[in-house]
């Protein structure tokens, strides 16, 4: 934790010498990254939840679409069935005139 920390004040301190340097100002993306540290938004545990919510919509995300395809597949199974009984008996009948 405590190395965390002195991790972020490091990289917060090498920020501000870049700007001193480069003259440029601060991204919007840097200034989330400030408020995120002082939120405590990069803490161990708040970091491991949102990786395990992000694997949980993976784990959904895959399973809804092999839903979605499962379902795809067996109407597009009953379709072709339905299209050769129809050319099967369109056929019969044609000949059978």
């Amino acid at each position: 934790m405590l190395l965390l920390k002195l991790l972020f004040i490091y990289i917060l301190l090498d920020l501000q010498v870049i700007n001193e340097k480069c003259q440029f100002s601060p991204s919007y993306d840097l200034l989330r990254f400030t408020c995120n540290v002082s939120d405590g938004i990069f803490l161990p545990d708040i970091v491991k939840y949102a990786q395990l919510c992000r694997k949980a919509k993976e784990r959904e995300y895959r399973y809804q679409q092999k839903l979605y395809y499962g379902r795809l597949l067996r109407e597009l199974l009953v379709n072709r069935q339905v299209s050769e009984i129809y050319s099967r008996h369109y056929t019969v009948c044609v000949r059978g005139i």
